[in-house]
Protein backbone atom coordinates (compact mmCIF):
# COMPACT_ATOMS: atom_id res chain seq x y z
CA UNK A 1 0.00 0.00 0.00
CA UNK A 2 1.07 3.49 -1.09
CA UNK A 3 1.55 6.40 1.36
CA UNK A 4 1.05 9.89 0.84
CA UNK A 5 2.83 12.17 2.79
CA UNK A 6 1.23 15.91 3.40
CA UNK A 7 3.25 18.58 4.28
CA UNK A 8 2.01 22.29 5.10
CA UNK A 9 2.66 24.80 2.37
CA UNK A 10 1.01 27.90 3.85
CA UNK A 11 1.24 28.69 7.73
CA UNK A 12 -2.26 29.54 9.32
CA UNK A 13 -3.70 32.17 9.28
CA UNK A 14 -6.57 32.83 11.98
CA UNK A 15 -9.83 35.05 11.86
CA UNK A 16 -11.26 35.61 15.10
CA UNK A 17 -15.02 36.60 14.73
CA UNK A 18 -17.77 36.49 17.26
CA UNK A 19 -21.13 34.60 15.80
CA UNK A 20 -22.81 38.02 16.48
CA UNK A 21 -20.12 39.16 14.09
CA UNK A 22 -18.01 41.76 15.59
CA UNK A 23 -14.29 41.34 14.25
CA UNK A 24 -11.54 41.57 16.54
CA UNK A 25 -9.10 41.87 12.96
CA UNK A 26 -10.29 43.43 10.29
CA UNK A 27 -8.17 42.64 6.71
CA UNK A 28 -8.97 44.92 3.58
CA UNK A 29 -10.26 42.58 1.11
CA UNK A 30 -8.93 42.53 -2.27
CA UNK A 31 -11.37 42.91 -5.14
CA UNK A 32 -11.32 40.74 -8.06
CA UNK A 33 -9.47 42.51 -11.15
CA UNK A 34 -7.90 44.45 -8.90
CA UNK A 35 -4.27 45.56 -10.40
CA UNK A 36 -2.23 44.16 -7.82
CA UNK A 37 -0.19 41.24 -7.74
CA UNK A 38 -2.10 39.01 -5.67
CA UNK A 39 -5.39 39.95 -7.61
CA UNK A 40 -7.51 37.71 -9.95
CA UNK A 41 -6.94 38.48 -13.92
CA UNK A 42 -10.31 38.63 -15.11
CA UNK A 43 -9.39 38.03 -18.70
CA UNK A 44 -7.62 34.67 -17.78
CA UNK A 45 -10.48 33.15 -15.94
CA UNK A 46 -11.95 30.20 -17.74
CA UNK A 47 -15.49 30.61 -17.48
CA UNK A 48 -16.84 27.00 -18.53
CA UNK A 49 -14.29 25.55 -14.83
CA UNK A 50 -16.03 28.22 -12.72
CA UNK A 51 -19.07 27.53 -13.79
CA UNK A 52 -18.90 23.36 -13.48
CA UNK A 53 -17.23 24.36 -9.69
CA UNK A 54 -20.42 26.11 -9.06
CA UNK A 55 -22.51 23.66 -10.15
CA UNK A 56 -21.23 20.88 -7.86
CA UNK A 57 -21.61 23.42 -4.98
CA UNK A 58 -24.91 23.97 -5.94
CA UNK A 59 -25.83 20.17 -6.02
CA UNK A 60 -23.47 20.04 -2.77
CA UNK A 61 -25.79 21.90 -0.91
CA UNK A 62 -28.74 20.18 -2.34
CA UNK A 63 -27.00 17.08 -1.01
CA UNK A 64 -26.46 18.14 2.75
CA UNK A 65 -30.21 19.91 2.47
CA UNK A 66 -29.63 23.62 2.63
CA UNK A 67 -29.82 24.21 -1.11
CA UNK A 68 -29.63 27.40 -3.35
CA UNK A 69 -33.38 29.20 -2.96
CA UNK A 70 -35.23 29.11 -5.67
CA UNK A 71 -34.42 32.72 -6.68
CA UNK A 72 -30.29 31.88 -6.31
CA UNK A 73 -30.70 28.74 -8.78
CA UNK A 74 -33.01 30.57 -11.23
CA UNK A 75 -29.84 33.39 -11.54
CA UNK A 76 -27.10 30.58 -11.38
CA UNK A 77 -29.15 29.60 -14.70
CA UNK A 78 -29.39 32.69 -16.04
CA UNK A 79 -25.40 33.24 -15.50
CA UNK A 80 -24.47 30.07 -17.52
CA UNK A 81 -26.33 30.80 -20.46
CA UNK A 82 -24.21 34.36 -20.59
CA UNK A 83 -21.94 35.13 -23.57
CA UNK A 84 -18.63 33.31 -22.01
CA UNK A 85 -17.04 36.18 -22.94
CA UNK A 86 -18.28 38.88 -20.83
CA UNK A 87 -15.98 37.59 -18.23
CA UNK A 88 -16.59 40.74 -15.76
CA UNK A 89 -20.49 40.19 -15.89
CA UNK A 90 -20.40 36.44 -15.28
CA UNK A 91 -17.93 36.91 -12.53
CA UNK A 92 -19.57 39.65 -10.63
CA UNK A 93 -22.90 37.89 -11.11
CA UNK A 94 -21.35 34.84 -9.63
CA UNK A 95 -20.27 37.39 -6.49
CA UNK A 96 -23.82 38.91 -5.99
CA UNK A 97 -25.27 35.22 -5.93
CA UNK A 98 -22.76 33.24 -3.79
CA UNK A 99 -20.84 36.24 -1.38
CA UNK A 100 -24.02 36.40 0.94
CA UNK A 101 -23.39 32.78 1.42
CA UNK A 102 -20.16 33.28 2.86
CA UNK A 103 -18.60 33.18 6.05
CA UNK A 104 -15.57 34.09 5.35
CA UNK A 105 -13.26 34.88 2.52
CA UNK A 106 -9.67 33.55 2.28
CA UNK A 107 -6.83 34.83 0.17
CA UNK A 108 -4.32 32.52 -0.76
CA UNK A 109 -0.97 34.55 -2.04
CA UNK A 110 2.31 32.89 -4.31
CA UNK A 111 4.20 33.18 -0.75
CA UNK A 112 3.18 33.62 3.37
CA UNK A 113 0.24 33.15 5.26
CA UNK A 114 -3.60 32.92 3.85
CA UNK A 115 -5.12 36.46 4.27
CA UNK A 116 -8.32 36.47 6.11
CA UNK A 117 -11.32 39.06 5.81
CA UNK A 118 -15.47 38.55 6.68
CA UNK A 119 -17.77 37.35 4.51
CA UNK A 120 -21.53 38.53 4.00
CA UNK A 121 -23.23 35.74 5.92
CA UNK A 122 -25.15 36.25 9.19
CA UNK A 123 -23.43 34.37 10.94
CA UNK A 124 -26.52 32.95 13.23
CA UNK A 125 -26.39 29.26 14.55
CA UNK A 126 -28.69 26.71 16.13
CA UNK A 127 -28.68 25.47 19.10
CA UNK A 128 -28.27 21.88 19.28
CA UNK A 129 -27.98 22.00 15.47
CA UNK A 130 -25.88 22.55 11.99
CA UNK A 131 -25.71 25.63 9.58
CA UNK A 132 -24.05 25.62 6.40
CA UNK A 133 -21.85 28.21 5.26
CA UNK A 134 -19.49 29.00 1.99
CA UNK A 135 -16.09 30.03 2.16
CA UNK A 136 -14.89 32.12 -0.82
CA UNK A 137 -11.48 31.39 -1.87
CA UNK A 138 -9.79 33.97 -3.55
CA UNK A 139 -6.52 31.49 -5.59
CA UNK A 140 -4.79 34.30 -8.11
CA UNK A 141 -1.71 31.59 -8.22
CA UNK A 142 -3.64 28.15 -9.08
CA UNK A 143 -3.02 26.86 -6.02
CA UNK A 144 -4.15 23.03 -5.77
CA UNK A 145 -3.25 22.40 -2.50
CA UNK A 146 -6.11 21.32 0.72
CA UNK A 147 -7.81 23.84 1.96
CA UNK A 148 -8.22 23.50 6.18
CA UNK A 149 -10.49 25.10 8.20
CA UNK A 150 -9.77 24.11 12.05
CA UNK A 151 -10.84 25.96 15.23
CA UNK A 152 -9.56 25.23 19.14
CA UNK A 153 -13.88 25.96 19.69
CA UNK A 154 -14.54 22.45 18.17
CA UNK A 155 -11.53 20.15 20.09
CA UNK A 156 -13.21 16.65 21.27
CA UNK A 157 -14.42 17.25 24.98
CA UNK A 158 -13.45 13.86 26.06
CA UNK A 159 -10.73 14.35 28.04
CA UNK A 160 -10.58 18.03 27.47
CA UNK A 161 -9.05 19.94 30.98
CA UNK A 162 -12.31 20.90 32.63
CA UNK A 163 -11.77 24.58 31.90
CA UNK A 164 -11.93 24.30 28.16
CA UNK A 165 -14.94 22.21 28.06
CA UNK A 166 -17.33 25.77 28.34
CA UNK A 167 -15.00 27.33 25.59
CA UNK A 168 -15.30 23.77 22.97
CA UNK A 169 -18.59 24.57 22.24
CA UNK A 170 -18.84 24.07 18.13
CA UNK A 171 -18.46 21.52 16.16
CA UNK A 172 -16.86 21.99 12.78
CA UNK A 173 -16.70 20.28 8.77
CA UNK A 174 -15.90 20.99 5.55
CA UNK A 175 -17.98 19.22 3.20
CA UNK A 176 -15.50 17.69 0.78
CA UNK A 177 -17.80 14.48 -0.30
CA UNK A 178 -19.50 13.78 -3.44
CA UNK A 179 -19.53 16.19 -6.12
CA UNK A 180 -17.07 18.17 -4.25
CA UNK A 181 -13.73 17.81 -4.73
CA UNK A 182 -11.45 17.22 -1.86
CA UNK A 183 -8.62 19.48 -2.84
CA UNK A 184 -8.73 23.23 -4.57
CA UNK A 185 -9.71 23.01 -8.26
CA UNK A 186 -6.88 26.31 -8.95
CA UNK A 187 -9.15 28.82 -10.36
CA UNK A 188 -8.73 31.99 -9.58
CA UNK A 189 -12.25 31.67 -7.66
CA UNK A 190 -13.86 29.55 -6.27
CA UNK A 191 -16.31 28.75 -3.23
CA UNK A 192 -16.45 25.88 -0.59
CA UNK A 193 -18.50 24.46 1.81
CA UNK A 194 -18.25 24.74 5.89
CA UNK A 195 -20.76 23.54 8.57
CA UNK A 196 -20.68 25.04 11.78
CA UNK A 197 -22.47 22.86 14.98
CA UNK A 198 -23.67 25.04 18.07
CA UNK A 199 -23.66 22.97 21.27
CA UNK A 200 -25.39 25.97 23.46
CA UNK A 201 -27.57 29.15 23.04
CA UNK A 202 -26.68 32.53 23.02
CA UNK A 203 -23.61 34.93 21.33
CA UNK A 204 -20.86 32.95 21.17
CA UNK A 205 -16.86 34.03 20.27
CA UNK A 206 -14.80 31.75 17.88
CA UNK A 207 -11.56 30.96 15.81
CA UNK A 208 -11.40 30.02 12.50
CA UNK A 209 -7.91 28.72 11.52
CA UNK A 210 -7.34 28.49 7.82
CA UNK A 211 -4.38 26.09 6.53
CA UNK A 212 -3.60 25.04 2.87
CA UNK A 213 -1.74 22.25 2.49
CA UNK A 214 -0.31 20.61 -0.42
CA UNK A 215 0.97 16.76 -1.50
CA UNK A 216 4.56 17.34 -2.26
CA UNK A 217 5.87 17.26 -5.81
CA UNK A 218 8.42 13.94 -6.65
CA UNK A 219 12.05 14.78 -7.59
CA UNK A 220 12.50 14.53 -10.84
CA UNK A 221 14.59 11.40 -11.51
CA UNK A 222 17.41 11.21 -13.75
CA UNK A 223 18.86 8.25 -16.48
Amino acid sequence: MSEIKLSKLKPSCILFLSLSFSMATSIQRSLIGANTEDSIAVEAMPIQPLLSQLHRVSEALEVIGAPLSAEQQGELHRIKNLNPDEKELIISSVEAVFDPLCIAEVKIPESGAPQISAGSAPPNLLEQGWRTFLVKVINPHGNTGRLFVESPNARPLPHSPPEDVGSRWMQLSSFEGQPMRANLSGLGLEYRIIQIYSRDPGTKSAILEFNVWSIPRRPTSHP
